[in-house]
């Protein structure tokens, strides 16, 4: 499979079943062949931010451009075939949806019903913009025709 990490621990596509887990094995892949963020990066030509979020596992590799993900694999030293299999049924097994919601689950999606003042809680984020015309100050809410 592939190399040990200064950790020991060998990476193993075989234990991912969750983002957290695809991160923290595809981490360890690359720590095992020596390699940082950005020597990945530069080997595949890709923006190291966005190889960075694949090891930190705040988003997956994408399916296109074709290719990638296996580049990205060869560029930490994973070469053989059956490896580079797991790696991608890891990949498809972390991409799946999570399944239907649960029947008693909120739902933030209205439709054409309109927001009421219980739905305040989706709208987190906003308390400064939406207290200001609350309190009454100038310019809170752009009257129509005003110039």
């Amino acid at each position: 499979m592939s190399g040990e990490s200064s950790r020991g621990r060998t990476a193993d596509p075989r234990r991912v079943r969750t983002r957290e887990e695809f991160a923290r094995e595809f981490t360890l892949l690359r720590e095992s062949a020596g390699l940082t963020v950005r020597d990945v990066a530069g080997a595949i030509d890709a923006p190291y931010t966005t190889v960075g979020g694949y090891f930190s596992g705040r988003y997956l590799p994408g399916v296109k451009p074709r290719g990638q993900f296996r580049r990205l694999l060869e560029a930490c030293g994973e070469v053989d075939e059956a490896a580079i299999e797991e790696w991608l049924q890891a990949l498809s097994r972390v991409r799946r949806a999570p399944g239907r919601r649960p029947a008693d689950a909120p739902v933030p999606y209205r439709g054409l019903a309109s927001f009421q003042p219980e739905d305040a809680d989706w709208f987190y984020g906003r308390q400064s913009l939406t207290e200001r015309p609350r309190r009454g100050e100038a310019g809170a809410c752009p009257r129509r025709g005003a110039d």
